[in-house]
């Protein structure tokens, strides 16, 4: 699991999904960044980023690169995905969540104390 900064995660996101979408023969269209979060995940040092992205081209081409991301190696988990029809072929809208060591350990909320 990655544990530098945020910026380091987004960027190795964006050249796994640029890579992934150029050996599939899609076209990533727009990619877009939440903020870090660490909802969820109290007690951990765990922090999720929130990424949607949209990808076009011809509709057997998009189960490749959904399987190529998901075997990228990368900790994510999809929430949503959706495959439309357009001008282009297909269009699949995906929305997912990635995690990543954020290096700081959580302190109690009672004592204020770093936690073991």
């Amino acid at each position: 699991m990655p544990s530098g900064n945020v910026g380091q995660l987004q960027w190795e996101l964006s050249q796994i999904l640029y890579e992934k979408a150029k050996e599939n023969g899609v076209r990533l269209q727009t990619v877009k960044y939440g903020l870090p979060s660490r909802e969820g995940a109290k007690g951990t040092d765990l922090e999720s980023l929130d990424v949607e992205f949209t990808v076009l081209g011809i509709y057997p081409a998009m189960k490749p690169f959904m399987l190529a991301l998901e075997g990228s190696g990368l900790p994510f988990a999809v929430g949503s995905a959706r495959l439309e029809e357009s001008p282009e072929g297909a269009r699949l809208s995906v929305s997912l969540r990635a995690f990543r060591h954020s290096g700081t350990t959580p302190k109690s909320e009672s004592t204020g104390q770093e936690e073991a």
